[in-house]
């Protein structure tokens, strides 16, 4: 643990804890860490007052993970948001050859900011899951669910679904993936990018009360700076209402939701990432 602390240091991430506790030998590894707290880079992190991981001693590899009293991720820009739920768990397998076997589970959730912070887009959530595969010939599966969410009203989510379920679902397939590409986010984007590695949306689908999207099909990749590239065929339903509510409250222009309007309307639309931008259509929306 304190190498891998300090490898992920060097490359510009904090790792740290106030206690550690290893125990549960000859059976089990228990491993029990107070006042976690990690920040990449970026900014993004999380921090819990307790971690718990136990493993088997015949199985050394393959490790399970609970926040009993919760965990706070934070935002670079927004700040932190508290997450608490019935069950926070996840399982990681790891393994030399390959990518690990990864899973994530919280149930029942809720979520909270501070007075000043951004709005989070949801403020509760029945179950989110996210899960890691390895393949075959350096291939990766991703599933990220999120199971009846409920909207913070604050948000722009909120303002577009106003008190309509949000339910998530996408699977992701990805080429040419190198688990030794080094610590971080950072060295794994930039090997992927070097290979030429592509992510095939097989299925994208959100809603948002009366809002759906559908991602029909589509490539993504990153752009040797990191930036996020490609396009996703949209099958768009129920937006134009939206956007004429998120025009209302100022978070979009009038002009972007005239211009959107249209593929809106038709109920297909082609989402572009380029330059460091989202474009639907013609129309820039967001940043990539």
């Amino acid at each position: 643990m304190d190498e891998a602390v300090f490898g992920y240091r060097v490359v510009g991430y904090h790792l740290s804890w106030k206690e550690r506790r290893v125990e549960g030998y000859p059976f089990r590894l228990d491993v029990v860490l107070t006042d976690v707290r990690g920040l990449s880079p970026g900014g993004w992190g999380i921090q819990s007052d307790r971690l718990e991981a136990e493993a088997f001693l015949h199985s050394p590899n393959h490790w399970v993970l609970a926040a009993p009293h919760g965990l706070t991720f934070i935002r670079p820009v927004g700040g932190p948001v508290a997450t608490i739920g019935s069950t926070l768990h996840a399982s990681f397998h790891g393994s030399s050859e390959g990518l690990p076997r990864v899973s994530f589970e919280g149930l029942n959730l809720r979520f909270s900011t501070g007075d000043h912070a951004r709005p989070f887009a949801l403020s509760a959530a029945d179950k989110v899951e996210l899960h890691l595969r390895p393949g075959p010939d350096h291939q990766g599966a991703v599933l990220f669910r999120i199971t009846h969410g409920k909207v913070n009203p604050l948000s722009p989510l909120g303002r577009m679904a106003e008190t309509g379920p949000v339910n998530v679902d996408l699977q992701v397939f990805v080429s040419r993936v190198d688990p030794g590409a080094g610590p971080g986010w950072t060295s794994w984007a930039r090997a992927w990018s070097r290979v030429g590695g592509v992510a095939r949306v097989t299925v994208g689908q959100i809603t948002a009360g009366q809002v759906r999207l559908d991602a029909k099909a589509g490539n993504l990749s990153l752009t040797n700076t990191g930036q996020l590239s490609g396009s996703l065929d949209l099958g768009i339903a129920g937006a134009p209402a939206a956007l004429t509510k998120l025009a209302q409250s100022g978070i979009i222009s009038t002009a972007a939701a005239e211009a959107m309007a249209k593929p809106a309307q038709s109920g297909r639309g082609v989402m572009r990432f380029r330059g460091g931008r989202t474009y639907l259509d013609a129309v820039v929306i967001g940043p990539a």
